[in-house]
């Protein structure tokens, strides 16, 4: 009887993180929060900035509570965090999506 002697591909996958760059939550003694509401909706705006070249970190606090096994806070306690000095450049784009997204 011949037996069929194929090998299985195999994958791996992999991320390559540059520690080298440097991040906004690096320093957060300079960071403002612009935004706050659900999960989705602040990552939807941290998008937007992020597009228009502004660095933005969401924090959900919701989301840590509940890895901590706490069930305290809100589905809506996602805050969306920028350096201060972006603020300015910032500001049409926040305002543009809370008028559009307004919770």
């Amino acid at each position: 009887m011949a037996r069929n002697n194929q090998s299985a591909a195999k994958f791996t996958i992999f991320t390559i993180t540059n520690y080298n760059k440097p991040s906004i939550m690096d320093d957060n003694s300079n960071l403002i929060s612009v935004f706050t509401g659900s999960a989705i909706t602040a990552n939807i705006l941290k998008e937007k900035l992020e597009a228009a070249g502004i660095e933005a970190t969401v924090r959900d606090e919701y989301e840590e509570a509940i890895e901590a096994g706490f069930s305290a806070g809100s589905s809506h306690s996602a805050e969306v965090f920028i350096l201060d000095t972006d603020k300015e450049q910032a500001d049409p784009i926040i305002e543009e999506f809370k008028k559009i997204n307004e919770e």
